[in-house]
């Protein structure tokens, strides 16, 4: 929350939202969700609404030599 109170007055840019995108996808990877990504999902120019949609990571398998590795992950 604090990251986004950051923003919330300032004029975003494409650079800024591409800022903002690194330092939440940052936060994510510091707190253990490497699969996990931050994206722009919607965009209002005229309303000043940037939405943001934090993604879930899904890991499918783990495989090691192209074989599964454990069983139920």
């Amino acid at each position: 929350q604090a990251l986004l109170d950051k923003y919330r007055r300032l004029d975003l840019g494409q650079q800024r939202i591409s800022l903002l995108l690194r330092q939440l996808n940052a936060s994510l990877v510091m707190r253990g969700l490497v699969t996990s990504k931050a994206r722009v999902s919607r965009i209002d120019v005229p309303a000043n609404i940037l939405e943001v949609e934090l993604v879930p990571g899904v890991i499918e398998a783990y495989l090691n030599d192209g074989k599964p590795v454990g069983h139920g992950l």
